[in-house]
């Protein structure tokens, strides 16, 4: 927690021993309180030596252009500039904007007939094309706001290639079907000591190895395609 009821810090972990860095705020509602509150949240980054963000998301409780807003118009630019400078500072910036400039998406509605996009995801630009399909959707909470939502999608675990997989390969379905044949026995096998050996291990180990003979057989076939013909004269 950086800042009581306002902003919290999670570290996720992803892939390949990475983790994923989130800021989640909820800005004040009062225009006139928001400088201090970027600052103070600034101030509170540093003081617990946090370092990269990946995404900074929330209810921010101001737009950054009018195009933002109906009816349009633009809010104060102290508060504005306040939020860009952190912004800056943390390397963010407002993606779903930047792919769709002349696009609008309004996830507040108030009584007054006005929509804006108070709530927003901020991300560093080396995430821009890993932020896809952009939404925004009623929550399962009632509220006057709507959730924004995108599959965040990195470079994840491997799989068989489309079209390169010898399906007819006997020889490799063989393999396949004698694994598989194995993971049944020991599944058989299996009592009520879930610490040395349960279930979702054995599927783990069964999953490798099938991966690990497709791949064996991907590498033998394109290195058999990629050799040169011999020459008959």
């Amino acid at each position: 927690m950086l800042i009581p009821g306002r902003a919290i810090h999670l570290s996720i972990e992803w892939h390949n021993d990475h983790k994923l860095s989130i800021l989640n705020v909820y800005a004040p509602n009062n225009p006139s309180a928001h400088p201090t509150f970027w600052k103070d949240l600034h101030q509170a980054w540093i003081s617990n030596f946090l370092l990269k963000l990946d995404l900074l998301l929330g209810d921010f409780n101001i737009t950054e252009d009018p195009i933002n807003r109906t009816p349009a118009h633009l809010d104060n630019e102290n508060v504005i500039e306040a939020l860009r400078d952190l912004q800056h500072t943390l390397g963010l910036k407002d993606t779903w904007h930047h792919s769709n400039p002349t696009e609008r998406l309004f996830t507040y509605m108030s009584n007054a007939n006005s929509m804006s996009q108070l709530d927003r995801i901020y991300s560093q630009s080396t995430h821009e094309h890993s932020l896809s399909r952009w939404d925004h959707t009623h929550t399962s909470i009632s509220t006057n706001h709507k959730m924004v939502l995108t599959p965040f999608i990195r470079k994840g675990r491997w799989t068989w290639p489309l079209g390169l997989m010898p399906v007819h390969d006997h020889n490799l379905t063989n393999k396949i079907t004698k694994i598989g044949l194995e993971l049944q026995r020991n599944l058989s096998a299996l009592t009520e000591d879930r610490v040395t050996g349960n279930a979702q291990q054995l599927w783990e180990q069964f999953k490798t190895k099938i991966s690990d003979e497709a791949k064996k057989k991907n590498s033998e076939s394109s290195n058999h395609k990629n050799q040169p013909e011999d020459d008959h004269h």
